[in-house]
């Protein structure tokens, strides 16, 4: 049923179990309704592409679009060469609070500039970051965040090594 969001991105969701998406190559896709994660979690979300805007979702792309109560537990993103990534958003012009992002021993999200545990770029509020993994488990260049590469955290905790160049 994740997979049919994309069919209506504009509509209004909430999970109803946890969902595995058993590490296969995740296609994300622009978002602008609401999504209630309901305390459940997305696990093994990966995502090896070469396009900019890798997450669950590409974009939040309105002001109106909402991503809330949702965990993301295990997590593999390789973009090295790729902008704007994290696990629940590349970039997010809506709302993204009480959201959770567990790295597990093999995670990792990888990309250039606007690299984030929960979004590549956009705002974040009440959200946590944790890794099971040791060393580093998000790495960028440019704008390198444990929550967010690029935006405003409020209320937000990391507990996850990072590693980039510049704006770190």
């Amino acid at each position: 049923h994740l997979l049919l969001m994309q069919n209506y991105p504009d509509k209004n969701y909430a999970l109803a179990n946890n969902i595995n998406l058993d590490n296969i190559n995740w296609k994300p896709f622009e978002f602008s309704g609401t999504l209630d994660g309901k305390g459940f979690i997305i696990s093994n979300l990966y995502i090896k592409r070469n396009d900019d805007y890798q997450g669950l979702f590409s974009k939040l792309e309105s002001s109106s679009s909402v991503v809330k109560n949702l965990t993301i537990k295990g997590v593999k993103i390789d973009a090295a060469s790729n902008n704007n990534i994290g696990a629940i958003a590349g970039s997010s012009s809506g709302s993204i609070s009480n959201c959770k992002v567990i790295f597990l021993s093999d995670s990792y999200i990888k990309g250039t500039n606007m690299i984030g545990a929960v979004v590549g770029s956009g705002s974040v509020q009440n959200c946590e970051v944790k890794s099971q993994a040791a060393g580093t488990v998000i790495t960028g260049n440019d704008y390198v965040g444990g929550i967010t590469g690029d935006g405003d955290c409020d209320n937000c905790h990391v507990y996850a090594d990072v590693a980039g160049n510049d704006y770190v």
